[in-house]
């Protein structure tokens, strides 16, 4: 509960000063909004039409702050606690290690880079190190005074690291990662080791269980782009996304709701799809297995059917092409 305060105190400020704590998802340098240069009704126009233009800015940068927020708070109690138990077992009585405990709450300044770090890892804004450089570079790019640079790359740490995220969570693409060998081996110390197979476990079952509902069709991969494929999709169908039945749902002679789908395929009533984007990285994993396992159920191509190999590339390009985590689908 404690958290959850601060959390809105620090959301509704950032909201106020259009201000960020610290790094931002949002990928800017200039945070405020824009303001007239004089006392005039002409310079009063502009800057309160600039402060309710920025209005959607500032509600996503007071979320941004408000998750950073409840991310170090966690980590500080997480800490306090591992002092506490330390000192448990290193003999000293329950006062002396909830003492430890509470001296750990009241200098969170002594554990600040940690707390940061643990805040940009849960945000999605770990450092890029010398590919952030370059990126910023390219973003920085501007052609008389026309700024091209954000035409041409928009985005860089949130989905790069949104990127790292999931591959961390998927077997032998974690290698590719920058502590992946690392983590497993047990290089980073067994924290490190523990943190890195528990994300494996996590993201190995996750998949496997949404490789079944693909399968039955409760959930959706990417459009596909086979015109034919399109066409046979049933009424409303919308890309990532989880698969209900829809209002007024026929039923069997024993009031029994039918299945979601017949013998053929076909839906036995309306369905309703729900969104699973914006909850990266996790729902990467489960876009990239319900995507995968979409091409090789619904393809014409006898090569594809078969293949996983071959779909689940596909499945990968597409996925960070569309970048369906930026994007916003009704249901």
């Amino acid at each position: 509960m404690d958290s959850f305060k601060d959390a809105l105190r620090v959301g509704a400020y950032a909201f106020k000063t259009e201000m960020p704590a610290g790094a931002s998802k949002l990928d800017v340098e200039q945070y405020s909004a824009i303001t007239g240069q004089s006392d005039s009704y002409l310079g009063k126009a502009f800057d309160e039409f600039g402060k309710r233009a920025r209005i959607p800015f500032r509600t996503l940068l007071a979320g941004d702050e408000f998750f950073k927020t409840m991310s170090q708070r966690g980590e500080l109690y997480v800490q306090a606690n591992r002092a506490y138990k330390t000192a448990i077992r290193n003999g000293k009585t329950p006062q002396q290690a909830q003492d430890e405990a509470g001296m750990m709450l009241l200098d969170p300044y002594s554990r600040a880079d940690d707390l940061v770090d643990k805040s940009k890892y849960d945000t999605l804004q770990s450092d890029l190190g010398k590919f952030g450089d370059a990126a910023k570079l390219v973003q920085n790019a501007d052609i008389a005074g026309i700024p091209v640079g954000r035409f041409v790359l928009p985005f860089t740490v949130a989905p790069t690291n949104d990127a790292i995220r999931t591959a961390e969570f998927i077997p032998i693409l974690n290698l590719a990662t920058p502590n992946g060998y690392a983590d497993i081996v047990g290089q980073n110390g067994a924290k490190a080791q523990q943190l890195a197979m528990g994300r494996l476990t996590l993201g190995s079952m996750t998949a496997g269980t949404i490789a079944l509902y693909a399968i039955d069709g409760r959930i959706t991969g990417a459009t596909p782009r086979d015109p034919k494929v399109r066409e046979a999709l049933p009424k409303g169908w919308q890309p990532w996304s989880m698969v209900f039945k829809g209002e007024d749902w026929p039923v069997d002679e024993n009031g029994n709701d039918l299945p979601l789908y017949d013998f053929y395929g076909n839906p036995n009533g309306n369905l309703q799809y729900v969104s699973y984007n914006g909850f990266g990285p996790l729902a990467a994993v489960i876009g990239l297995t319900a995507d995968t396992m979409q091409r090789m159920h619904v393809t014409r191509d006898p090569t594809m059917r078969a293949n996983f190999a071959a779909a689940a590339p596909a499945a990968i390009a597409s996925y960070y092409k569309e970048l369906p985590m930026l994007e916003v689908y009704q249901t």
